[in-house]
């Protein structure tokens, strides 16, 4: 096929999905926030947890497919996930304001070119948290209670911070998900990211903190190579195999490291998704780690 002819389809085809930046066209500039927001779309569960913890829920008409925090939001709209929003029904909403992460610049970019006002906020450490809180209270017209919000939270990790230990860290695997009847299919947390810096704050090390991907494979054989204090599983999803999951779900370990594993608190499964949600409950995932990684042993992590 003739150049010409290739750059003819690639045009077509952009112009039919209608994202004509694909060419290589100079980003838009984003619309700034309105003074008073009515109609406010969230695209993250982080980012609907600080809009109704500032007191801006009864202005949030829609948020994403994975917005479970606070109940209120079951009844309301979804527009997708993070990464593939369904511009259809976000742009039906006629939002004033859709509220970002930083790592959304698509959505951003193609919203600029439909006329919405965006804002962004970052949440990628912990310490990006405070000020997150503070800018969704000032572009949602609520900023005297954002500013209180991030005060809050700031005296809140504070005094966590005092009960760190000055000791060496704990050595932590964080695992996301596995089949729940073996040791196979396990991804844990790799190198930078929220939760990352929130092991470390409380004291720990990532083990996996040198891996090249941000959610690396993990088998039984590396488990013991990388010999943990502590195994953290995000147990969260495995409420939908019955009352029995624990059982189920402890057996591989039991089986890899010893019968008394679990009981010792070498593994400990987190049944709160505080942990994995930046925002307002940064202080609660932290002292959640801290007791963990310090306290005495149990058997889950609530």
């Amino acid at each position: 096929m003739k150049p010409l002819g290739v750059l003819a389809l690639l045009a077509t085809a952009v112009a039919a999905a209608g994202w004509l930046f694909a060419l290589g066209a100079a980003a838009p500039t984003p619309q700034a926030p309105p003074a008073s927001a009515a109609r406010i779309v969230s695209v993250a569960p982080s980012i609907t947890e600080a809009l109704f913890a500032v007191g801006a829920g009864d202005r949030v008409v829609a948020v994403s497919d994975y917005c479970g925090t606070p109940p209120a939001v079951a009844d309301l709209p979804k527009v997708g996930g993070l990464y593939n929003p369904r511009m259809e029904a976000l742009i039906g909403l006629a939002p004033d304001l859709v509220v970002t992460l930083d790592s959304q610049r698509w959505l951003r970019e193609t919203l600029a070119r439909l006329g919405v006002a965006t804002a962004t906020v970052s949440m990628n450490h912990p310490a990006d948290v405070p000020a997150a809180l503070e800018r969704i209270g000032a572009v949602s017209g609520r900023g005297d209670e954002g500013r209180r919000l991030r005060l809050d939270v700031e005296r809140r990790v504070a005094a966590l911070l005092r009960r760190v230990p000055d000791a060496p860290p704990k050595r932590v695997l964080w695992v996301f998900e596995r089949n729940p009847d073996s040791l196979t299919g396990m991804v844990g947390l790799g190198p930078k990211g929220y939760l990352h810096g929130l092991i470390e704050l409380a004291g720990g090390h990532n083990v996996l903190q040198g891996a090249p991907t941000a959610v690396p494979a993990v088998s039984a054989e590396r488990v013991i190579r990388l010999a943990p204090d502590v195994i953290l599983e995000h147990a969260v999803f495995y409420r939908h195999l019955g009352e029995d999951w624990r059982r189920r779900a402890s057996k591989p370990w039991q089986e890899l490291l010893g019968d008394d594993v679990v009981r010792q608190g070498r593994v400990r499964f987190v049944t709160d998704d505080s942990a994995v949600s930046p925002g307002p409950r940064l202080p609660d995932a932290l002292g959640m780690l801290i007791d963990v990684l310090h306290g005495p042993p149990g058997a889950d992590v609530r």
